[in-house]
């Protein structure tokens, strides 16, 4: 999703910050309800200078395939 503030702002290392802290809420909702672990594939990218939306969307994409890929041959996302 672009934002301005984020691309001025932010390290670039920001996205896998921000996907971390996902896969951690998810964690702490399955610890404190007991439930079915509940699981996400996430992929992150951010956006270079010149890059259109297609291709930032693709690479994001591209990338939570690759997680989800990992989650079924492990079993579970962690």
């Amino acid at each position: 999703m672009p934002n301005r503030w984020v691309e001025r702002n932010c390290s670039p290392d920001y996205p896998d910050l921000a996907a971390d802290q996902i896969l951690e809420m998810i964690r702490e909702s399955n610890r404190a309800y007991g439930i079915p672990p509940c699981g996400i594939a996430v992929g992150t990218a951010l956006h270079e200078p010149g890059q259109g939306f297609a291709d930032l969307e693709k690479l994001a994409d591209d990338r939570m395939y690759v997680c989800k890929m990992q989650m079924k041959a492990t079993g579970y996302s962690d």
